[in-house]
């Protein structure tokens, strides 16, 4: 028989745990299906195995399965049990092992899953960000072409501008040329003056050689005729003497005019150094407010810690006041228990002479404490009386300089109504200046800036259009000011007078300031040496804590410390009521200040609308006026928070005060234990109840010396309220007073107006008679003369001609004053123009380096999203 060949099962190796992902087994049944399948194996006649069913890996080949196992013939039961349990065995322990890893191959899958989602979502949240990127970059773009439309809007509205500027310069080149006629007019009119003398004294030769032709047929022709030529020579001289008195006249009148030319330049100089002076006065007052704003805050943390103090001393009171209680009680109980314990009494005398000592010292110590408490006040209470005059004189100053510069604004009037006009067109030259150095600095920070451009530029299409209206209304107004000049020049020189006395009050307002700052100066040396005496003080505050602390460990000093602090506590109450009496001066104070900010307010609204019209000047000091409300609210509200914190201390500290409270009830108990010992000092506390009545005495005539400081304080308060009154009515009366003058200066000009329109009416009639007379006497000459008829018509054609002439010449002469004033301003409203053309070229070039900067940054955001997009596929792909 052949040899049965050995019993081998075919079986996959173990699959180690870094290679699980290799393998994937089919679903496992449970423990129950995994026996019976192994029973129906190894009953039935088939040779393979479970294991064989397994997907396809590096290390399983089920397709190809052992050859020997199917030629195998089963074994018999007596041979195969021993192999059968320990396969069963392997087989269990390999299908816990696919059972693990299994699981852990779903979790790996779920992990996976949810990094895939995770995943998905970031790359979901990066595409809208993108899309989000594309849309900003669409919107920037569109943006970019309408600022594009708008600059080239505004470029074509430079070429406009510069077509004007082009046409004004032909209008000039014209009137220079319609000058050049005139003065070639002028020269032709001499020649034909000169040709008309000549053919007259042509005409009177031939008149002379036909007199020597006809001297005895013409004798009395001869006579009437020199008579006539010896008239019409005397007129003829009249005439000239008169023109040359008139020239006289207009020469006298142009100096006249050019030195009340001069003495209004004067008069604008002197004004503009006393505003410079009022500017210095400003600063000084704000000055001396700082230092006392200060001075204010400095006093305040020096009420903080006067209050803290306070608090330590109500702590301490509070609990003498518990102690008092417990000893009233015990001293019913001791005066049984004192017949008992005379013995003890001697040994107790020597103890006593030592706690008096440590008593002494104490007390020593608390009366220099009380001493140093007492000078605080009073030198607070001196500090508060000089803040409240250099309140006081700072208000009086204000008020004066209020009516000062009411005195100035009132005066100023008058002489800026000519101005006005004239600086309006300034003003809106150097608002347009202002607007585009805004323009300047905002065109570097940002894109969105941009949007600030285009508003100033339609507000320079309004000005450019404002001023081409202004040019129109300057030519206009400047004949009138011209007319109006000759009646303002009388109120001037009343004038000058009334700035000499501002300038008067102004030194007088100078002096006072110095006074006030040398009272500041002195304040502050006071502050300073009170603070070096408040850390003295808290140096020896807080060795007497530490000595407080060692007597409270020692139980038979427990009394002493009691009735210490009785005293501190009735001090304590006496600094509470002090504090809540200081709280309301502070806002009673607030209130004042409010009302006077209100009141600042009021006026300044007044004051802009008269002064919408003036130069910028007073806008400047409005504005910083302005600031200063704005300071003086600012400080109104740290007040308020003050005051609001200082309410929340007072509640933290009733509510520490409870705690004491609370603490005094566990001092009560240890008490209890100690009242044995409390029987031997009840002689200590009968001496120490006499010291306390007398300190009670001493606190009661502190008390009344202080309410009678306020009553003092409280009469001289009135007196100074009665000082304001007065000098507000002084105030009112000065203005009233001014009010008058002005009146009175108008009803002067109107007077001189009246009588300068009498004598031109006056000068007006006299030619008129002169004329009439002229035109009888020439009535009478052609009735006397018929035959010379054709000379007297020429003579007056002449005389005519002369009047139109000299009439020309002072229409030409008033033509040319006016064509020059023009030339003037049109020069000037040419060169800011230019400066505007080159500040356009300017920020176009800044348009076009921010939109190169723009497309460099949509480059550059457009490449990073290309690479972050890259980045994300490659991850992806990698995962």
């Amino acid at each position: 028989m052949e040899k049965e060949r050995p019993f081998k099962l075919f079986l996959p190796p173990r699959i180690s745990h870094g290679q699980v992902f290799a393998v994937k087994p089919q679903e496992m049944t449970e423990d129950g299906g995994l026996n019976q399948a192994f029973g129906k194996r190894f009953d039935s006649n088939d040779s393979s195995l479970p294991l064989t069913k397994t997907n396809t890996s590096k290390y399983s080949k089920p397709a190809n399965p052992d050859p020997v196992l199917k030629k195998m013939p089963i074994m018999p039961e007596v041979v195969c049990t021993e192999k059968v349990s320990q396969l069963y065995s392997k087989l269990y322990e390999e299908a816990e092992n696919i059972k693990r890893w299994k699981v852990a191959t779903d979790a790996e899958v779920v992990q996976k899953d949810k990094k895939l989602q995770e995943n998905k979502r970031t790359i979901e949240t990066q595409r809208k960000a993108i899309q989000e990127l594309q849309f900003g970059n669409e919107s920037l773009s569109m943006k970019l072409e309408e600022e594009m439309n708008e600059n080239k809007n505004v470029n074509n509205k430079n070429l406009a501008t510069r077509h004007l500027c082009n046409l004004l310069k032909e209008t000039f080149e014209r009137s220079g040329e319609k000058m050049n006629l005139y003065e070639s007019e002028r020269e032709e009119t001499h020649h034909l003056l000169i040709q008309n003398n000549k053919d007259i004294q042509r005409m009177v030769l031939a008149f002379d050689g036909l007199q020597i032709q006809a001297e005895n047929e013409r004798k009395e022709m001869k006579i009437k005729l020199k008579e006539s030529k010896q008239q019409s020579e005397e007129l003829r001289r009249e005439c000239h003497t008169e023109l040359r008195k008139k020239q006289e006249q207009v020469l006298q009148l142009k100096q006249k005019y050019d030195e009340k030319d001069n003495e209004l330049q004067q008069i604008w100089l002197h004004f503009q150094e006393t505003k410079q002076k009022y500017e210095k006065l400003e600063e000084a007052a704000r000055k001396q407010y700082n230092e006392l704003q200060d001075s204010h805050r400095k006093q305040e943390v020096l009420l903080d810690k006067q209050e803290k103090a306070e608090n330590s001393h109500k702590k301490t009171q509070e609990q003498q006041k518990v102690l008092e209680t417990i000893l009233e009680t015990k001293e019913r109980t001791l005066g049984q228990v004192i017949m008992e314990k005379d013995a003890a009494v001697e040994e107790l005398n020597k103890t006593k002479e030592c706690q008096a000592a440590a008593i002494k010292k104490l007390q020593d110590t608390i009366q220099s404490l009380e001493t140093s408490l007492t000078m605080e006040k009073l030198r607070s209470e001196e500090l508060d009386k000089n803040l409240n005059n250099m309140s006081v004189e700072a208000n009086k100053i204000t008020c004066e300089l209020g009516a000062i510069e009411e005195h100035k604004k009132e005066k100023e009037k008058e002489i800026k109504q000519l101005t006005d006009e004239l600086g309006i067109a300034r003003q809106s030259i150097t608002v347009l200046e202002e607007k585009f150095k805004n323009e300047e600095k905002k065109a570097r920070n940002l894109i969105t800036e941009l949007e600030v451009k285009n508003t100033a530029l339609c507000e320079l299409k309004e000005a450019v259009e404002l001023l081409s209206d202004v040019k129109g209304n300057l030519e206009k107004d400047v004949e009138q000011l011209q007319k109006d000049q000759e009646g303002l020049k009388h109120v001037v020189q009343k004038k000058e007078f009334e700035i000499c006395e501002i300038q008067e009050q102004l030194s007088a307002a100078l002096g006072k300031e110095r006074v006030s700052l040398e009272e500041v100066d002195n304040l502050k040396m006071i502050l300073a040496q009170k603070e070096k005496s408040y850390e003295e003080l808290t140096s020896s505050f807080s060795k007497l804590l530490l000595d407080q602390e060692q007597l409270s460990h020692e139980k038979k000093n427990v009394v002493v410390e009691v009735k210490n602090l009785e005293k501190q506590q009735k001090a304590s109450k006496q600094n509470e009521e002090k504090a809540r009496k200081e709280i309301e001066k502070l806002e009673e104070e607030n209130n004042k200040l409010r009302e006077e900010i209100e009141s600042l307010k009021e006026n300044i609204e007044q004051n802009g609308l008269d002064t919408e019209n003036k130069l910028e000047e007073h806008e400047e000091n409005n504005k910083s006026l302005h600031n200063e409300l704005a300071k003086k609210d600012r400080q109104l509200k740290t007040v308020e928070t003050k005051l609001n914190n200082l309410k929340k201390q007072m509640e933290n500290k009733s509510k520490s005060h409870e705690e004491l409270q609370q603490e005094i009830k566990n001092l009560k108990r240890k008490i209890a234990t100690e009242s044995k010992e409390c029987s031997q000092f009840e002689a200590e506390v009968n001496e120490l109840k006499m010291e306390h009545e007398n300190v009670k005495r001493q606190h009661d005539e502190e008390i009344k010396n202080l309410k009678k400081d306020f009553e003092a304080k409280a009469v001289s308060e009135a007196e100074l309220y009665e000082e304001v009154q007065k000098l507000k009515l002084t105030a009112d009366e000065a203005v009233k007073k001014q009010k008058e003058t002005e009146i009175k200066c108008q009803h002067k000009t109107a007077e001189m107006v009246a009588l300068m329109e009498k004598h031109k009416k006056q000068y007006d009639r006299m030619v008129e008679e002169k004329d009439a007379e002229l035109e009888q006497q020439r009535k009478k000459e052609m009735e006397k003369i018929a035959n010379k008829t054709s000379l007297e018509q020429e003579l007056s054609r002449i005389n005519n001609e002369l009047s139109h002439f000299k009439q020309q010449l002072q229409t030409v002469t008033k033509e040319k004053e006016k064509i020059e004033k023009e030339a003037k301003v049109l020069k000037e409203n040419i060169e800011s123009l230019k400066e505007k053309l080159k500040k356009r070229d300017i920020m176009e070039q800044e348009v076009k380096i921010l939109q190169e900067n723009l497309e460099s940054k949509e480059e550059k955001t457009k490449k990073k999203v290309r690479f972050m997009f890259t980045e994300v596929l490659t991850k992806y792909i990698e995962y």
